[in-house]
């Protein structure tokens, strides 16, 4: 969702696909800091990450209240308010009251994002907790039943990996359920629905988001051509971005496009960059969905632990440089506990605690965290030559903008030597096999699983 934010406010440097049109630009906020569309969801979101119960009366007040005194700092930022003036106990079995009775035309699906992750196993609890938020946010059941719909539609995607949105209809009444059909035809048509002037903007938001989701091909795999699966979520968000029919569509798509890919498929040049204007970082909206979806941590104190203990792989410290640039070092997780002298921009390609990310010295922009896991089940790596793909990607881009890069795993054993291997043959132009060959050479101990050797086989 920050992600889809930062790009649809024009807040994000990085460009979307070529040939989309992206008009809006930010005067106001720094680049890549998100708007009050993803800051809406926090609170939820810190609500989940602590255990809490969403339909709890004292954590609806919590979360009613966050949202008021952020209106107050930022009345007029983004894509609408929230209405309920309060949410005391005289709300607690309807909707709140609203400004002058009505929803705001410009009000979005602002908080729907986190919901889903608290109701992974409990469907009609996620239908009651999307109900009350959309109320609570709009005071409008047109707009609570577009989160009931997208939160659904989130579930789904996270358990499954598909997109399909009228998974939610079944959760609606049945008068409920055919207008929707009917809109969700409309959107899956291209045609723009008079609908949000009646009921706001979550019904413009939701129409535009799945609109650019199911008009964008999902890309076939090439890695001669450098294509990908997984590039549909990007190539979505720019969709999203370049229909301009609502201010929050690339937001609310990269919601729900984030929930069926994963936050590996969302490229690495702009996971660098989305912060909060307190500070808070993407990084962070991680560690807290982390704990949301695990309900805490997990065996390894992942994800908000200081450490991960990785001693059972005896990490030294090991630290070489790349065969094909000096300006690459190549070393294990020890090292980045130890930086080597001169080194300014860091790609690691394991977990690390909270002391390591970033790295101590280190901007958090210039600290790049990929999704690999080391594993020869491609399940544990839907997205395998993409994420190594994009590894590739933003170590050159590092190094052209001057950085001396580490490049690290937890042993430099696998994971390390894999992507060494497929940057040199980038650099070179030589295969990735015989690349392999000469890092293998130059860290004396690789050996990438099985599945990666065939990846680069087949590269």
């Amino acid at each position: 969702m920050a992600t889809g934010d930062t790009l649809g406010s024009g807040s994000e440097a990085p460009q979307p696909p070529a040939g989309v049109n992206t008009t809006r630009s930010s005067t106001t906020r720094a680049s890549g800091e998100w708007t009050s569309t993803t800051s809406t969801a926090i609170p939820i979101l810190h609500a989940l990450a602590e255990g809490r119960d969403l339909l709890d009366q004292s954590t609806v007040e919590s979360i009613a209240a966050a949202w008021l005194e952020w209106s107050h700092e930022a009345e007029g930022v983004g894509g609408g308010r929230p209405h309920g003036r309060s949410a005391g106990p005289s709300h607690a079995d309807g909707p709140p009251r609203t400004v002058e009775g009505r929803p705001s035309p410009g009000a979005n699906l602002l908080c729907a994002a986190p919901i889903a992750l608290g109701y992974l196993d409990d469907p009609d609890g996620l239908t009651a907790a999307a109900t009350r938020y959309g109320l609570l946010m709009h005071g409008d059941p047109v707009s609570a039943q577009a989160y009931v719909l997208w939160s659904h539609a989130q579930l789904h995607a996270i358990q499954t990996g598909g997109l399909d949105i009228r998974t939610g209809l079944r959760h609606l009444d049945a008068d409920a359920a055919a207008t929707w059909a009917a809109l969700l035809d409309e959107a899956e048509a291209g045609h723009r629905s008079a609908a949000h002037q009646r009921h706001g903007g979550a019904v413009r938001a939701l129409q535009a988001a799945w609109s650019a989701i199911v008009a964008t091909p999902v890309p076939a795999l090439d890695t001669r051509a450098g294509t990908f699966p997984a590039d549909h979520f990007a190539d979505a968000l720019g969709a999203a971005v370049g229909l301009g029919i609502a201010d929050a569509a690339a937001a609310v798509a990269g919601g729900l496009l984030g929930a069926a890919w994963g936050v590996s498929a969302i490229p690495a040049r702009w996971r660098r960059r989305p912060h909060g204007e307190s500070g808070m970082t993407g990084q962070e909206l991680l560690r807290l969905a982390g704990l949301a979806a695990l309900g805490g941590v997990d065996g390894q104190g992942w994800p908000t632990g200081a450490r991960i203990d990785y001693s059972a792989w005896a990490p030294s410290g090991l630290v070489v440089r790349h065969p094909h640039d000096d300006g690459v070092l190549l070393g294990d997780v020890a090292a980045a506990e130890a930086l080597p002298a001169g080194v300014d921009a860091v790609v690691s390609l394991c977990r690390l605690g909270t002391a390591l990310a970033p790295v101590p010295g280190i901007a958090a922009q210039d600290h790049v965290e990929m999704w690999l896991i080391d594993q020869g089940d491609r399940r544990y790596n839907p997205h395998l030559e993409f994420v190594l793909h994009d590894a590739v990607a933003v170590l050159a881009e590092l190094r052209s903008q001057g950085r001396t890069v580490l490049l690290h795993c937890v042993a430099a054993q696998s994971r390390t030597p894999t992507v060494a291997a497929l940057y040199g043959a980038r650099v070179t132009g030589m295969p990735a096999t015989e690349a392999l060959a000469e890092v293998r050479g130059a860290l004396g101990r690789a050996e990438p699983n099985p599945t990666f050797t065939e990846v680069l086989r087949d590269w």
